[in-house]
């Protein structure tokens, strides 16, 4: 602070600054210039139910297929040539069940279904029917690229209704 001036002064000055935000102020004559920072007012807490920030990946690599494992998407694709109903079990049919059962399936390169699991279950029994019906389906083979058969995977789904 220069000499010469007065407590008084010198307050009104602080009181001043202080009302600016990193801005030059002409100060009084006869005192320096001064450069005042003042910390911006804290920012509000997040609401009480946020949770951290989600973080997603930006890209998953799809797993390598290993030699024997099912093609999910083969260069053409297996069709159905042979099917069989399945049954309502009486449980689902006095229920009144109604709906679908989607199984993914494994198919071999002799066209027959080999194996599968249920994405999407019907109770009383259902599910385990339609695995059943699938047991006997038969389908064209998968082709790779060269036109060769190979294992394939496809989603299906089985209907009941009553």
């Amino acid at each position: 602070m220069a000499t010469g001036t007065t407590r008084g002064s010198s307050v009104a000055l602080i009181l001043l600054l202080a009302a600016c935000e990193e801005e030059r102020v002409a100060p009084p004559p006869g005192t320096a210039e001064r450069r005042v920072m003042v910390p911006s007012p804290p920012s509000p807490p997040p609401p009480p139910d946020a949770g951290p920030p989600a973080i997603y990946p930006k890209w998953i690599e799809p797993p390598r297929l290993r030699p024997n494992d099912p093609d999910p998407n083969p260069a053409v694709r297996p069709r159905l040539i042979e099917s069989v109903e399945p049954e309502y079990t009486p449980e689902a049919r006095k229920a009144g069940v109604q709906g679908f059962v989607i199984l993914q399936l494994t198919i071999e390169r002799d066209g027959r279904v080999s194996g599968g699991r249920v994405l999407k279950p019907l109770p009383h029994g259902l599910s385990q029917k339609a695995i059943d019906a699938v047991q006997h389906w038969r389908y064209t083979p998968a082709e790779n690229q060269m036109g060769k058969p190979v294992r394939s995977s496809q989603n299906v789904s089985v209907h009941f209704r009553l």
